[in-house]
Formats: structure tokens, C-alpha cells, sequence
């Protein structure tokens, strides 16, 4: 599955470690795990990354601001208080962030559950004096831990108190003799999750061999989103070869469902090429490949009537020519082939048949 999302009753530190350890990541009361990202009209890979603690020592450029920003500033490490002065920071924090964010921080780190102890989620705080101008929340496991969120005074912003507070959690990691620190995902290609690679020697999960190796080992052609471009690049290729019509859109909607259509066979594909048929129809022959099964898929889906107006507060900036911001619905899948001549035949044959 491209995106798998959980919501436990309950959570053992023990079953937290063998979510982390197999690519998940915690967000409010549920647990998921994704391979794709949107920015900007264009797709990426999320690559989950962790931080082997087994011998691990901050370089020396690392201690420095350890160093530096202690003398400065108090920090307290404790069990998560919520709180409205954590809340005010969450708010300007929103209006910093990119993408979609919960309305509260009492939402983002509990969701809408009224189970605080789901999770053991503990915090760190930056005092400036009295005045908290940053703060971090990070999860517990029995033997590793999970940075969650990182809160700072943008006024503050040559501190790097976001930074600094994931070295702090990393420190008290060590201190409670965990193996790993998984500080979320990182993206190929977008600079902004970058800064999670300084931590040290990072590594990073495949999706397919379902293992952690070292970062600077990683081939970024081997990428879900980069595999994808290429395979439905190649299958281009044969449908201009035979001049059959088609564009291919980045479907922003592939793990989102409607509130009320829950039980509804949604099309789950983040990047597609559409075959042969106007904006106005209802039905559209798609294409897509399945980075884990590694094949193609023609498949027939009709689109949600309504207009979602909403939907386009969520995501900003958005081009309709390159994007589609509508939900769809699996109809049938066609066929599933790996050979993208024998797929643009199908599209030839099926695409006379639909008319």
C-alpha cells in the first residue's frame, strides 16, 4: 500500500519500536507510514530516517551549539505539559509551516482522542528567562525514540532552536540508553528536511527490501517517485509513437477519503497519466505504476460529482494542468502489465472500445 495509517487502542513502548523500525511515524492519535509527498505541483519520496545511538558521539561542531545555546538559555526535558503558552508558540508556528498542519497542538500531538497516554510523549522547553521560546515533543519506546514537533520564537532564528532541541532529545536518548532516534522523514530533492541529515550518520529505510542502510549510500533513481517518473516516462514514449492524446497529472488526493464516503473504492495513485478523454467526462482511462509490484495498471475511474470547494483551501498553489484536486474512484483495473508497449496497445484498443 502506498499510505497505511493505524489508530491502536493501545501502544506498548515495544510495538512503538517495531512501528518505527519499519518505516512508521506518529501524527496525533494515529500511526502511518507513507512513500510520497507534495510540494509545488511536483511529487517526492518520503524517506524515513533513524540514528543508530550505539556508539554515538555529537562532533564537535554539534557540541558547540550545545554548548552555546545551555549558557544562553534554560531548557527543561520532562513528560509533555500542554499548556496555552505552548499552544500561542504552536500558532505562529502554522503560519510558518508547509502544508497541511492540525488547527491546535493539543489536536497535533493527541488528535481528537481524549487518550493523552496513548503514546509516552515527552518534551523539551527553551526559556528565555521566563519566557518560552521554543519547544520540542519527542515519543519513548523501550529502545528508541521518535521527534515528533519542533516549536520556535522565528525571533530566535539564529539560535537554531529547532535544531537544537533535536540534538537535545538525541542527548537524552543516550542518557536513557536507547538504540535509535528516528527524527521523521527526509525528502530527496527539497532542501527544507535536510537539516535532519546533520544529526550524524544517518540511515535511511527501502521500501521494498524493508531494511535501514546508510544514507550516503542511497540511489536516488531507485526512489518510489523517481521509478515512477521513469516508467510512466517510457510509456509516453509508445503513446506519442502512436499519437494516442494523454497528460500526466500528480493526483493530490491518493490517500485522502471524504468524510461520509468512507466505504468507497477510492484510486489510490499519486502520479497518473490520463488517456484519451476531455476535462468534462466522467470517466477516465488512467495509467499508473506500482512501485512495489512493478507494474503498470490501466484502469477505468469515475470522479466525485460534487465540487469540494474546501479542498482547495487545503492545498495552495496549485496548477490544474499539472495537478488534479478531485477525488476518484476505482471503477475496474484493466489490465497489469510490466511492458509499456503492450500497455499503450491496451490504451489503443481500450481507448476506441470507450468511446
Amino acid at each position: 500500500m502506498i499510505t497505511e495509517i493505524h489508530y491502536p487502542e493501545t501502544l506498548a513502548p515495544e510495538k512503538l519500536d517495531e512501528y518505527l523500525a519499519r518505516g512508521w511515524f506518529r501524527m496525533g492519535a494515529m500511526i502511518f507510514t507513507c512513500h510520497y509527498l507534495c510540494f509545488h505541483n511536483e511529487l517526492y519520496s518520503a524517506v524515513w530516517a533513524r540514528l543508530p545511538l550505539e556508539n554515538y558521539r555529537f562532533r564537535k561542531s554539534l557540541r558547540k551549539i550545545i554548548n552555546r545555546n545551555r549558557e544562553r538559555f534554560r531548557t527543561i526535558t520532562r513528560p509533555a505539559i500542554y499548556d496555552d503558552d505552548k499552544e500561542r508558540r504552536y500558532q505562529l508556528h502554522k503560519q510558518r509551516f508547509e502544508g497541511y498542519i492540525a488547527p491546535t497542538l493539543r489536536e497535533s500531538l493527541f488528535g481528537s482522542s481524549d487518550k493523552f497516554d496513548l503514546y509516552n510523549t515527552w518534551e523539551t522547553s527553551i526559556y528565555d528567562g521566563d519566557q518560552l521560546i521554543g519547544a520540542s515533543f519527542f515519543d519513548l519506546g523501550a529502545d528508541s525514540l521518535a521527534s515528533i514537533m519542533g516549536l520556535y520564537d522565528p525571533s530566535y532564528e539564529r539560535f537554531s532552536l529547532g535544531f537544537f532541541t533535536m540534538l537535545i532529545e538525541i542527548e537524552h536518548g543516550l542518557q536513557k540508553n536507547m538504540h535509535y532516534y528516528y527524527p521523521g522523514y527526509v525528502v530527496p530533492g527539497y532542501g527544507r528536511f535536510d537539516y535532519k541529515l546533520r544529526i550524524g550518520s544517518v540511515e535511511y529505510f527501502d521500501v521494498r527490501s524493508k531494511g535501514w542502510y546508510p544514507y550516503e549510500k542511497i540511489v536516488t533513481d531507485d526512489l518510489p517517485s523517481e521509478k515512477l517518473r521513469y516508467q510512466l516516462t517510457l510509456l509516453e514514449d509508445e503513446l506519442e509513437h502512436r499519437q494516442l492524446p494523454h497528460d500526466r497529472l500528480v493526483y493530490q488526493l491518493y490517500d485522502k477519503k471524504l468524510f461520509g464516503f468512507e466505504d468507497m473504492r477510492y484510486y489510490r495513485a499519486p502520479l497518473i497519466l490520463r488517456c484519451g478523454v476531455s476535462h468534462d467526462q466522467r470517466k477516465w482511462l488512467v495509467v499508473d505504476f506500482d512501485f512495489i509490484e512493478d507494474h503498470y495498471r490501466v484502469c477505468l475511474v469515475s470522479r466525485f460529482e460534487e465540487p469540494l470547494a474546501f479542498i482547495y483551501d487545503l492545498f495552495e498553489d496549485v496548477d490544474s494542468d499539472r495537478c488534479i484536486l478531485e477525488f476518484l474512484f476505482l471503477k475496474a483495473i484493466l489490465l497489469e502489465h510490466e511492458d509499456p508497449i503492450e500497455v499503450a496497445h491496451f490504451i489503443e484498443v481500450a481507448g476506441r472500445d470507450l468511446r
